[in-house]
């Protein structure tokens, strides 16, 4: 009996010690949590006196930002302090629920990495990102700021898909011309646009651009014309007068004479543009991630079999036109400058634009290949190119 009784406290001892330990491992594990909690004090109370040095500090990430600013304030509420890898959590329990993220550098230093609903879009870009489905709060405040940049791949790809919308609702309608050799030569285009659109547009918002050109050669040089934009309510109509001058009489009476219009705005930004004249869906972004993951695997060489690298990327293709041959515009636009024509029965190659009504026209399929321009998917008739 005594030695049951030695070996239970002898095991009780045991047991005692092992929690004791883990329970400094514990703490020495989570040494940092403290000193992060008061990392993250010292940050919201940056923000809220605009102690910029503290904060670029503290974040210094947040300095490269140039499309999203400093909040006046954070509003205030408890922290918790979560680990996360080697990443510590701080969530601030206001309504917006902030998060910022900090990482452990080398020993001891740490640095906050990331934020979650800390930084503001401006206004305009703001309204766009949740129009679009942007999922805000679950987005890291550095990945916003690369994703609502202008010059960025999803700006890129609202622009592509909403090409016929950021007209404004101004169409060119037919277009007529008129040429005489008397007096020097002189060319008259007369050519009516429209207001299709759902808003009114004032002329002062936009220009009408004309490129004038021969598609036989007759008359080499190009010549652009900008005239003034004309209010105009919904459809209602105008006809703008352009003289191109005597150059393209000889064009002209030889039938080698044509032109492209395009509607340039002012004063709109490229965020600005989309909010005017789109009507977003709210299914936007999550198309764009699904494009995206449809690009990258196409991308993927290593799934490619050496067959498939010789054949190329690209489908074959000829033209579905009954008049015989198609034109590849410049941009994905049907007002877009002609840059080549392919006619009946010639091999050309494609790839289609996620959630567009354009494709990419090529010479060839290799992978390799330049975009010679843009051709509505109509007009494409898919061939097996083995």
């Amino acid at each position: 009996m005594i030695c049951n009784q030695i070996k239970r406290i002898i095991m009780k001892k045991i047991y005692l010690f092992i929690l004791t330990l883990g329970a400094l491992c514990f703490c020495a594990c989570d040494s940092n949590k403290g000193k992060v909690e008061e990392l993250a004090y010292q940050f919201v109370s940056a923000v809220n006196a605009k102690d910029k040095v503290s904060i670029y500090s503290i974040f210094p990430n947040a300095k490269n930002i140039s499309n999203m600013t400093l909040p006046e304030s954070i509003q205030t509420g408890d922290f918790s302090v979560e680990k996360n890898d080697s990443n510590y959590i701080v969530t601030i329990a206001n309504t917006r629920q902030q998060k910022l993220v900090f990482k452990v550098i080398g020993e001891s230093q740490i640095e906050m990495v990331e934020s979650y609903s800390i930084l503001d879009l401006d206004s305009a870009a703001m309204e766009l990102a949740i129009k679009t489905g942007v999922p805000m709060k679950q987005i890291p405040d550095l990945a916003i700021s690369k994703l609502m940049d202008i010059g960025g791949d999803y700006i890129e790809h609202l622009n592509t898909l909403y090409s016929d919308a950021l007209k404004g609702g101004l169409i060119r309608e037919g277009g007529t011309w008129q040429a005489q050799r008397a007096y020097g030569g002189n060319v008259t285009v007369a050519q009516p646009i429209r207001n299709v659109g759902d808003v009114p547009i004032k002329g002062s918002e936009y220009n009408v651009e004309f490129t004038f050109y021969s598609p036989n050669g007759t008359s080499s040089a190009r010549l652009k014309k900008v005239e003034e934009g004309v209010d105009l309510e919904p459809n209602e109509a105008t006809t703008i007068y352009v003289f191109p001058g005597g150059g393209y009489v000889e064009a002209c009476y030889e039938h080698d004479f044509s032109w492209t219009v395009s509607f340039v705005y002012k004063n709109l930004s490229p965020i600005g543009t989309l909010l005017k004249y789109v009507k977003f869906t709210g299914n936007e972004y999550d198309d764009y991630l699904k494009a995206n993951e449809k690009v990258t695997k196409g991308n993927d060489k290593s799934l490619d079999t050496e067959a498939d690298s010789a054949k190329g990327v690209h489908k074959a293709a000829v033209i579905n036109d009954p008049d015989g041959y198609t034109n590849v515009r410049a941009t994905p636009d049907s007002k877009a400058e002609i840059v080549s024509k392919i006619i009946d029965g010639e091999r050309f190659y494609f790839d289609e634009i996620p959630n567009s009504k354009w494709v990419k026209v090529y010479k060839t399929a290799d992978s390799e290949a330049q975009c010679i321009g843009y051709m509505h998917n109509s007009r494409v008739k898919p061939v097996n190119d083995n």
